[in-house]
């Protein structure tokens, strides 16, 4: 049987036959082509138990059959140079103080929908680390181990 997830422009095709993928692949090309649209350089056939990014997420199947559910390490990244950006904002009083605190919780917020207590530990040390250092007034932008 098929599975077919899709979210906006966003799908996935789950099959266990990979040459019936592969012709899915070409007959979905050549509709899009009809409508002046293409499939973009990411699309792409591989074992599910590789893991499947979908919507900023990475799923993964466990051994047990239960699915895992873990956020894209771009989407950490990002949030880490916003923090530090709005840490400085913070301290030239261009943004309001606890600005740093509130997009943490958000960032937080969204995390904690998947199994992501790691992500999340380490991402409070940052947020500690920029809060002590706008309390401090030290503009280096760098935390004690220098990885903001």
């Amino acid at each position: 049987s098929i599975h077919y997830i899709r979210y906006m422009d966003d799908f996935i095709l789950i099959h266990p036959d990979k040459e019936y993928l592969k012709y899915c692949l070409t007959v979905i090309g050549k509709e899009l082509a009809k409508i002046h649209l293409e499939l973009n350089e990411k699309t792409s056939i591989y074992p599910l138990k590789q893991g499947v990014k979908f919507l900023q997420w990475r799923f993964v199947i466990t051994n047990a059959g239960g699915v895992r559910m873990f956020l894209g390490k771009d989407k950490s990244g990002r949030e880490r140079r916003r923090l530090r950006k709005l840490a400085k904002k913070e301290m030239d009083g261009s943004v309001q103080r606890g600005t740093v605190d509130q997009s943490f919780i958000s960032w937080k917020a969204n995390a904690d929908r998947g199994n992501t207590f790691y992500q999340a530990q380490r991402m409070a040390k940052i947020r500690d680390s920029l809060e002590r250092m706008i309390e401090n007034g030290n503009e280096s932008g760098k935390s004690a181990k220098g990885r903001t």
